[in-house]
């Protein structure tokens, strides 16, 4: 009985839901490489936490036109979504900057504050931190 649940769950999962094809691209690989048909989401690798205000920023200049780059190819796939990875690489392993950012309610805030404001700015379609994905519909 277990196994015909299962099989009706899958099915039903199947039909109704639409699959996502999240594709995980890092900024220094040539961009010849993202096929836009491919995927149904890329989850561009990555902006950082800066250390002291406790939000989100990219490394480098040169990431803002990657950014436009990439978010060009939704001429060719007009449902493609571009999510922002944070964090990653060294990022990661930088200090207590994680542990600063989620130990109050205010730096919390903030930083929600910010990076909808980011996200817009550069016009992504969602934040993602590892596997954790937020989508913005």
């Amino acid at each position: 009985m277990l196994l015909k649940v299962l099989f009706l769950l899958l099915a039903f999962v199947n039909v109704c839901c639409d699959r996502k094809i999240v594709c995980y691209w890092l900024h220094s690989n040539p961009m010849e490489n993202i096929d836009p048909q491919l995927c149904t989401h890329i989850h561009h690798s990555f902006a950082t936490l800066d250390k002291e205000s406790l939000h989100m920023r990219f490394e480098s200049n040169n990431e803002v036109d990657v950014v436009k780059k990439v978010n060009g190819l939704k001429a060719a796939n007009p449902n493609l979504k571009h999510i922002l990875a944070l964090g990653g690489g060294l990022d990661s392993g930088d200090g207590d900057k994680y542990s600063r950012l989620v130990s109050s309610a205010q730096s919390r805030n903030s930083f929600v504050q910010q990076s909808v404001e980011f996200l817009k700015n550069y016009n992504f379609d969602g934040l993602g931190k590892n596997c954790l994905l937020l989508i913005l519909y």
